[in-house]
């Protein structure tokens, strides 16, 4: 029992150390220099809404304002009542679906199908986004250098409820951790789901893939975790555009953050096979970026993390008063170093990206947020069936948070 309980601490201590480990590396690493911009990429910005179309009129504005001004804004409305809304602003189309598409990912089909002309690249919004006036010149900087595929930074578009802030301190701890330390490192950053541009013959040969037979399945899970998987195969390395920062909207209560987390994490274990294949085709291959890449994406969400640490412990504990074997004190002793080292590099990474005093204060609610997951934990099912959408209330522009 002591040698299987073992080779369990040693997996796990190898995977608490791992986030501290590649922030060292990535500190030692040179950063890269994007070259000036010496053209114009022309953007396709393709806007999915869903049930609410109202939540998206910010965010069309703050495109409209954007210094880079070659690009066009397709909103689709699925299922929604887009009675009274209109664009005088050539640069914008409004489509409505005839029927509800209830995908993502059939949002943006149908947003292709309508392209008033041919794009370079297409850049991904949620409705609830909102883009600072250099977003698009930000991400334009690293298409400009050739890169095909561009990850922008999400950073909080509301810090007003607990749920709020914790929400929005792991977008930050993510935005480091797996998107800046693995593009730092020489491979490719995570895709987050919005605010990234893919060069548009790319993104259209993607969304050929058989990603589900739609006639059998109502939701597509997780687009986003297929697409970043897709576009490693083709040995495409993701950029991190670290100054191309897209506003987002932080889940605001308990109920919000079970909807949202049931879909994170039936997405994880659905897309698990395919982030460790990519590891091995990596290792297989010796390419450095496949290799570095899947195992970022393979690794443990923080709560699933968190309970396994736990309970490694709390078998050490009870193992060590029952027998007295100073072999499960030992065992104790070092998943506990282990876990206090993962807790102090996660504070570090919430100092180097800057977080905000809200963001600190708000740490104590930590372990209401991870129960909150465990109960999404057993929905996991209901994602397959139900597009799980998260509603959204805050209608603020782009004014309002510069």
């Amino acid at each position: 029992m002591i040698i299987v309980l073992t080779l369990l601490h040693l997996v796990l201590i190898s995977v608490l150390l791992f986030p501290l480990l590649t922030v060292v590396l990535a500190g030692m690493r040179k950063e890269e220099i994007m070259p000036s911009a010496e053209g114009e990429t022309d953007f396709a910005c393709i806007i999915t809404a869903y049930q609410q179309v109202d939540i998206a009129l910010p965010l069309v504005d703050s495109l409209l304002k954007q210094k880079h001004q070659r690009h066009h804004v397709y909103l689709v409305a699925d299922a929604c009542d887009v009675e009274g809304i209109s664009f005088d602003e050539e640069r914008v189309t409004l489509l409505r679906p005839p029927k509800k598409l209830g995908s993502k990912v059939r949002s943006i089909q149908h947003a292709i199908q309508h392209f008033t002309h041919s794009h370079d690249y297409i850049v991904i919004f949620d409705p609830d986004n909102l883009a600072p006036s250099n977003f698009l010149g930000e991400l334009n900087t690293y298409t400009q250098a050739g890169y095909l595929a561009v990850q922008g930074v999400r950073a909080a578009k509301n810090l007003d409820t607990l749920y709020a802030c914790l929400d929005a301190t792991g977008e930050l701890y993510y935005n480091y951790s797996v998107r800046y330390v693995p593009w730092r490192m020489g491979a490719s950053s995570t895709i987050s789901g919005s605010g990234m541009a893919i060069e548009a013959n790319l993104f259209k040969s993607y969304l050929k893939i058989d990603l589900m037979d739609t006639e059998k399945h109502a939701v597509i899970v997780a687009e986003d975790k297929i697409l970043q998987i897709d576009l490693l195969r083709r040995k495409t390395r993701i950029a991190y555009a670290k100054k191309a920062v897209l506003y987002d909207e932080k889940v605001t209560s308990g109920y919000q953050i079970e909807r949202q987390r049931t879909r994170w994490i039936n997405s994880y274990f659905q897309h698990l096979p395919s982030a460790l294949g990519l590891v091995w085709r990596g290792l297989s291959r010796f390419n450095y970026n496949q290799f570095i890449f899947g195992l970022f994406i393979a690794y443990l969400p923080m709560f699933l993390l968190v309970g396994a640490t736990t309970s490694l412990g709390l078998i050490d504990l009870i193992g060590y008063g029952i027998s007295g074997n100073v072999a499960f004190l030992k065992l104790l002793i070092a998943i506990g170093s282990a876990g206090i080292l993962f807790i102090i590099n996660f504070l570090w990474v919430l100092k180097i990206a800057g977080a905000p005093k809200e963001i600190w204060r708000s740490l104590w609610g930590i372990p209401a947020f991870i129960l909150r997951q465990v109960k999404a934990l057993f929905k996991i099912r209901q994602s397959n069936k139900d597009f799980l959408v998260t509603t959204h209330s805050k209608t603020v522009k782009i004014e309002d948070l510069e």
